[in-house]
């Protein structure tokens, strides 16, 4: 079963889908909502994130939703723009509607659009797996080798 978006993704989507676009973007995409921990770690190493799993709002949800961004792009003579000026009206929307653009608010990442407080968000755990072990240090990573040895013992 796939979950739907925050709430507040789910309506901006639903009011992009309505929005009709500038005279030379022809439609837009919806991208990512909500990324699986290697969807993350594939987006990061591929250079499209900055953020490992359990750091972006792509990771956060709840027992009723998943994902608390949504990558929306415009398409213009069939390829992904990459002019602000074009993603203007999905990031004016984002404001009207109380969600944050990166671009707006940091001159990059145009597509992504989060809802405000998603840092405050649980990060979803798939499979037990919450941000990668690796990122881990100290008594964190301590703590993940012992629990994971047990494990391996069946204790």
């Amino acid at each position: 079963m796939t979950l739907p978006a925050h709430p507040s993704i789910e309506a901006f989507i639903s009011a992009v889908e309505l929005l009709p676009p500038p005279d030379n973007v022809s439609h837009y995409v919806i991208g990512d909502v909500y990324r699986t921990p290697a969807d993350q770690e594939a987006a990061f190493d591929a250079g499209t994130s900055n953020a490992h799993y359990g750091e972006s709002a792509h990771n956060k949800g709840t027992a009723e939703w998943r994902g608390a961004a949504v990558d929306i792009y415009p398409i213009v003579e069939g390829s992904v723009s990459n002019h602000p000026a074009d993603y203007q009206p999905i990031a004016t929307l984002a404001a009207t509607m109380g969600l944050e653009n990166l671009g707006s608010m940091l001159g990059w990442d145009w597509a992504h659009n989060q809802h405000p407080e998603w840092q405050t968000f649980p990060v979803v755990a798939v499979e037990g797996v919450y941000p990668p072990p690796r990122r881990a240090g100290g008594i964190a990573l301590l703590v993940l080798l012992v629990l994971a040895a047990s494990a391996a013992k069946g204790g």
